[in-house]
């Protein structure tokens, strides 16, 4: 590749011919005799291009979205001495650089070695390509210049991150007969006082209540709420529409996060749980116990982009036909309208009851915005709407109003209190 000032000789030896041959001027043909020869001079003896082996170390190659990763590029010239050498890896832009440096410029003896580090923070979800490095070398002539690419481009897998929820329950009304860690309202296997009641043949020893039976002067027994399992269906609304916010603080990242969270708490609560994401087209991850499930969710939330225009009301056509009836569906969408209510009073009458988890849209695009009295005053009266449509909607479902900032095991919370107060 020509350099800017071989290109520029170069034209100006064109030039110098090109008048030569309209005038017919010798001395205008002489002029292009030494400038051919030096750009002829520079070809022949010019630098080859650099024989340069290229080594990346990266310390993994899988992380959570908010991680750092630090990669080491080792550079080692295995031909004769570069006099400039420019060395260069590319990163995408969901990857920032937080320290060091991916540019470096340096001189290099036959076998010497250098050496560059810089490190990434991990912002966005999904699987990104590291590399290949480029190099630049350039001729003595300073005419032209030798790029080339060196060493194997590296996959980042970023899997979104997840907020352990402790305590945080999700309101079921339906379970199975499987045992898990959901309170059954209903004596059986479990861990919490349910009632007492006269001891039977085969009653375990520790299950007397020895204060009561000497009271009452019978023998009786301690019964326990039984605890089931129930089965979890993830909505996730990655439409276009729902992409709401910055590249790397939107809507859909927010429910990308919230969906891994819910899927690792209810897996652990040995439920069982499925995946439906709803895009340019309709994915499902069909409902699955065990920790195996959570890597099958986690692997398609990876590759979760805004796009597609998939409707909530064409939902409750597929839960009747693919997945099992009596599901609680866990909705995370900032969509809050009438076609919400209508699609969830749908699914409700199809035997599926609903939690709407929505991160508030509103909240993530005035976080961005600059303080203005109107556009105050336009917030304040979408929000009184947005309020209002959440008002009506818990008349058919739970409801939780996810903040930004806010972390998701509150927004549960939340949920659960108002669930005691109606009851």
């Amino acid at each position: 590749m020509k350099t800017e000032l071989g290109a520029w000789i170069f034209g100006i030896a064109a030039l110098f011919l090109l008048v030569g041959v309209v005038t017919q001027e010798v001395r205008f043909l002489a002029l292009v005799i030494p400038l051919v020869v030096y750009l002829a001079l520079g070809m022949v003896f010019g630098s080859p291009p650099p024989v340069v082996r290229v080594r990346r170390r990266v310390d993994r190659e899988s992380a959570f979205e908010g991680d750092r990763i630090n990669v080491s590029i080792m550079v080692e010239n295995h031909g004769p001495p570069i006099e400039l050498l420019e060395v260069h890896d590319p990163f995408p832009p969901e990857l920032a650089l937080v320290d060091g440096s991916n540019y470096l410029v340096t001189a290099l003896q036959r076998h010497e070695v250098r050496e560059m580090e810089y490190s990434l923070a991990l912002r966005v979800v999904g699987r990104h390509i590291l590399g290949p490095v480029r190099l630049r070398s350039r001729d003595l002539s300073t005419f032209f210049i030798h790029e080339t690419v060196a060493g194997d481009a590296v996959p980042i897998l970023v899997s979104p991150g997840r907020e352990r929820l402790g305590r945080a329950m999700v309101p079921v009304t339906r379970t199975r007969p499987w045992w898990g860690q959901i309170p059954a309202r209903a004596p059986g296997l479990g861990t919490d006082f349910w009632s007492i009641r006269s001891y039977a043949a085969g009653d375990e020893m520790r299950r007397i209540n020895w204060k009561a039976s000497a009271r009452m002067d019978d023998l009786l027994s301690n019964e326990f709420e039984g605890e089931r399992s129930g089965d979890f269906i993830l909505v996730l609304d990655a439409r276009e529409e729902a992409a709401a916010g910055t590249a790397y603080e939107n809507a859909i990242e927010r429910g990308v996060r919230a969906a891994v969270s819910l899927a690792d708490y209810l897996l652990e609560g040995r439920n069982r749980v499925g995946l439906i994401t709803m895009r340019a087209v309709l994915d499902w991850v069909y409902p699955a116990f065990g920790r195996r499930q959570l890597d099958r969710i986690v692997e398609s939330l990876v590759h979760v982009r805004p796009g597609g225009e998939w409707r909530l009301k064409h939902l409750p056509w597929v839960l009747g036909r693919f997945f099992p009836s009596g599901s609680h569906l866990i909705i995370i969408s900032p969509e809050i309208d009438a076609s919400t209510r209508n699609a969830i009073i749908e699914m409700k009458a199809r035997g599926f009851d609903a939690l709407v988890l929505s991160p508030s849209a509103l909240d993530l695009e005035m976080s961005q915005t600059a303080d203005n009295r109107r556009v105050e005053t336009a917030y304040e009266i979408l929000k009184l709407e947005r309020a209002a449509e959440l008002g009506l909607l818990r008349s058919y479902a739970d409801v939780a109003d996810w903040k930004p900032g806010e972390p998701l095991a509150l927004a549960l919370r939340e949920v659960g209190r108002r669930r005691r107060v109606r009851a």
